[in-house]
This record gives C-alpha cells, sequence and structure tokens, in this order.
C-alpha cells in the first residue's frame, strides 16, 4: 500500500510539473485568453480568474487578472474586492485538496514517525511557510495544499495564506495604479 500512495504521489506532481510548463510555454495563448475574458465578463470574470489562478498551481497569480481588468477602466476597489474573495476560495479549494486527498496519501507513503515529524515541522514552520508564499512569487497553492495536508486550521489559513495574500493582491493593484497615473 505503501508503493501505491507514494506513485500517486509522484503522478499528482508530475501532472502539475507538466501543467504548470505548459502554461509557461503558452503565456501569450493564456493571456490572451484572460483578456478575452476580462474584456467581456468584467468583474465576474476577475472573481472567477482569480479563483482559478489561486486553485491551480501555474505561473499565472490573480494580479494579471487584476492588471488587465484595471486597463480596461474597471473599479480599482471592486476589482480588489473580487479577486481577493476569489483568491480565498482557490485557496480553500487547495487546502482542501491537501486536507482530504494529500493527507492520506503523504502519511500512507511515509512511516507514522516520519509523518509525524512532517507534521511537527509543519506546524513549527508551516505558517511561516504559508505567508511567504502569499506574498512571494513561491508558488502559493503548493503552500495551500501542504497546509491541509499537515492539518493546519482553517482559522491559521485564513491569517497566514488570505490575509497575506489580499494585501498582496493590494499593494500590486496600488503600484500599478500608481504607475498608471503617472501616464495618463
Amino acid at each position: 500500500m505503501e508503493r501505491k500512495n507514494e506513485i500517486i504521489l509522484v503522478v499528482f506532481f508530475m501532472v502539475v510539473v507538466a501543467f504548470s510548463i505548459y502554461v509557461l510555454w503558452s503565456l501569450d495563448f493564456f493571456y490572451n485568453l484572460i483578456e478575452g475574458y476580462v474584456r467581456r465578463f468584467g468583474l465576474v470574470a476577475v472573481f472567477f480568474l482569480s479563483l482559478l489562478a489561486d486553485a491551480i498551481e501555474k505561473p499565472i497569480g490573480p494580479e494579471a487578472v487584476d492588471i488587465l481588468a484595471v486597463l480596461f477602466g474597471l473599479n480599482v476597489l471592486a476589482v480588489f474586492l473580487l479577486s481577493a474573495l476569489g483568491s480565498f476560495f482557490g485557496g480553500l479549494i487547495g487546502f482542501y485538496v491537501g486536507k482530504y486527498f494529500l493527507s492520506d496519501k503523504i502519511a500512507a507513503s511515509c512511516s507514522v514517525g516520519k509523518y509525524e515529524k512532517y507534521c511537527r515541522f509543519f506546524m513549527k514552520y508551516g505558517r511561516l511557510g504559508l505567508a511567504v508564499g502569499a506574498l512571494t512569487p513561491l508558488p502559493y497553492v503548493t503552500f495551500c495544499w501542504f497546509s491541509g495536508a499537515f492539518h493546519l486550521k482553517v482559522r491559521d489559513y485564513l491569517i497566514f495564506g488570505f490575509l497575506p495574500r489580499a494585501l498582496r493582491i493590494g499593494v500590486v493593484l496600488l503600484a500599478f495604479k500608481g504607475v498608471l497615473s503617472l501616464f495618463f
């Protein structure tokens, strides 16, 4: 049983890496797709694309959607609120993927002692890692997965994941709006 779970974990992460590489090679396609949705559906697209951006591991974050939305003249505050809300639900999806899928696979692929060691390590440093993932270009979704997999409390996800992520979205929007106002 241990070997089967290791294989499932390896396949899961290989699919994630392959998808990320595909997105990197097809960035123009995805930016044009995002642009089309934002032009056509406005704030609704901001919410759903932000949700997808933080639910699926890939190199495009919700900030790309937000910047395009502001360029198309959508209200900055509305963009921020809907993007943060979409990011919250996307991160929560990742959290629960980790909790209900990865947790069992990780626990079954290693000894009980090793799993407990990983849990203690994550309880000690996981909150900080989640905050760093939320604020930096590190893969935020992966931190959400591990937060769920190693049983971080939902309250801690909100404090160390969602709030820093909302802060990042707000700072990027304010900085972009400031730069935009210099030229227009």
